[in-house]
């Protein structure tokens, strides 16, 4: 039985789905099952996968009633656990691509380091790359999990199923939320929990694309709440691993979500989302008073942060925490 477990779940992605098959059937490191995923997809993408596992024995296909990516992604891997003795997990998104040596390089990552998980640098691209350098060289760090989720400006996704490769018994207890958006983003306590260790591997092998027709993309609506009660329930997981540096970077990430969302909001022009818009910047005011003065001293000083949160108050709070700075100083020249 192959080494890994491949799931695609695939929703009416009939223009890229060529794409994204091709390049998992053309890995260097060949000892894989790839599971295609229908979730109900109206156009021809089911037919188009059933083509793929008539041509080539490592295709499984899977056809469901639409339920959304997170049923879709739970249906592979329930089908690898009752079906297949593979012991590592990959997933690709199906409008996505991956680069030649994506599987190989990971899998290499995790059994030279030992580690349970491996995770790639990324691009996000609107357009094919055409050339596909050699990777075989690229730099790999083990690092522990905490760390890994620290990295910043690295081009390493932290909170996506894709671009990483899980040992399967990451997923013997743990299922991606069905009917959620940002459902990466929800299980990623899960993820911290049974992982101490990751191989990052400082090479970009995943291929993000960027549709214009992507839901994340789209105009905003409620359901897009989804990530802001991910990253609560992530702030308070956190939180009681007592870990500070990885929670600054939690607070911090949760406050450019927020910014987006308010931003989004108000583009909307929609009066229907005032509603949204107040609990949005009560959250921030909440987060700020709470935890702003734990965050680095350049975000303590980003000032439109407050400005965004407060509003019409914002002038009232610099003034209250310019008097409160200035009696600190005064009392620190009379203890000297």
């Amino acid at each position: 039985m192959p080494a890994i477990s491949v799931i695609v779940p695939v929703y009416k992605v009939e223009k890229y789905i060529h794409r994204c098959v091709d390049s998992i059937l053309g890995q260097t490191f060949t000892d894989f099952e790839l599971i295609l995923v229908d979730d109900g997809s109206p156009d021809n993408c089911g037919a188009i996968c059933d083509e793929y596992a008539a041509k080539d024995r490592r295709v499984v296909v899977i056809h469901q009633e639409n339920d959304g990516v997170s049923s879709a992604r739970n249906a592979g891997i329930d089908w690898s656990f009752a079906n297949s003795d593979s012991i590592w997990m990959a997933f690709v998104d199906s409008d996505d691509w991956v680069h030649p040596q994506y599987l190989e390089l990971l899998h290499r990552a995790c059994v030279e380091n030992r580690t349970a998980l491996a995770a790639c640098q990324h691009y996000r691209t609107g357009e094919d790359l055409l050339n596909n350098p050699d990777h075989a060289a690229c730099s790999v760090e083990s690092m522990p999990m905490y760390d890994f989720f620290n990295l910043d400006g690295k081009q390493v996704a932290w909170a996506t199923a894709w671009g990483k490769l899980y040992h399967k018994q990451t997923f013997s207890h743990l299922r991606y939320p069905v009917g959620l958006l940002y459902e990466d983003l929800h299980v990623v306590p899960s993820i911290l929990q049974v992982n101490t260790m990751v191989a990052t591997v400082y090479a970009p092998m995943y291929y993000y694309y960027l549709s214009p027709g992507s839901i994340m993309r789209s105009t905003w609506h409620p359901q897009k709440w989804d990530e802001i009660t991910g990253y609560e329930n992530l702030l308070r997981f956190i939180k009681e691993t007592k870990q500070v540096e990885m929670y600054q970077n939690a607070v911090r990430r949760f406050l450019h979500a927020l910014v987006s969302h308010i931003q989004a909001v108000i583009d909307t022009k929609d009066p229907a989302y005032d509603g949204y818009l107040r609990r949005m910047r009560r959250k921030m005011r909440w987060i700020l008073l709470r935890d702003g003065r734990k965050l680095p001293e350049s975000w303590q000083k980003k000032r439109w942060l407050y400005e965004i949160a407060f509003v019409k108050t914002a002038y009232v709070y610099w003034t209250l925490i310019g008097i409160v700075n200035k009696l600190k100083r005064s009392l620190r020249k009379c203890r000297k």
